[in-house]
């Protein structure tokens, strides 16, 4: 009994790390999109129309605005925290409501830390939104694609979910303004008294 329990355990262990997916979402020498995904490599050659740095007491981020060659723009976020802190434990879905100070941010697809979704925002606006958290302290963000892409992007690193974003329930607004691109809502009163990014948690 005691030799089955300890297989198992080891069968258990196996299959978590086989079938975890490895992933990473980075822009790559300030101008290429580059999603990974396992074996899966999406790269999309865009060229930088403006960037701003925003530093607060305890984050960091980047804000990158990319041209795609069709004319449309996307953003590109990246934030990370100061060594002493963290994102809140809380779900990527319910962080993207409070940095998008949005009412609805709806699940295309989700893998471990990478997830998809349409936000809505003020007005009939709606954007779609690909979201890497690469553990507690690292968030990066691209948004402003196309219904069109968005989908061909998830069918090609998970081609079984391709129906589901073929119903995507919104048109998504593409973005052409590079002075209205950005869409977040990041600020210190939403990091420290809504408490997106509390003290790091030691046992983490």
């Amino acid at each position: 009994m005691k030799y089955l329990i300890i297989a198992a355990i080891i069968a258990l262990i196996v299959f978590i790390v086989l079938t975890r997916s490895v992933s990473s979402l980075q822009l790559e020498n300030g101008r290429t999109l580059l999603l990974k995904v396992d074996k899966h490599t999406i790269r999309l050659d865009t060229h930088s129309v403006g960037q701003k740095q925003l530093d607060f007491r305890t984050v960091t981020l980047s804000q990158t605005i990319l041209k795609d060659k069709d004319g449309s723009l996307l953003v590109f976020e990246h934030a990370f925290t100061d060594d002493l802190y963290q994102f809140d434990h809380r779900s990527t879905q319910q962080t993207m409501k409070m940095i998008f100070d949005s009412q609805q941010v709806v699940t295309v697809y989700q893998r471990n830390n990478l997830a998809f979704y349409q936000v809505s925002l003020d007005g009939e606006d709606v954007i779609n939104l690909i979201v890497h958290q690469s553990g507690d302290q690292v968030l990066s963000l691209a948004y402003g694609f196309g219904n069109v892409k968005f989908t061909q992007i998830l069918k090609e690193i998970e081609p079984s979910h391709t129906a589901k974003a073929a119903k995507l329930q919104n048109s998504a607004t593409v973005i052409s303004n590079p002075e209205k691109a950005v869409k977040t809502k990041w600020s210190t009163v939403l990091n420290t008294i809504d408490s997106l990014i509390v003290p790091l948690d030691s046992s983490s």
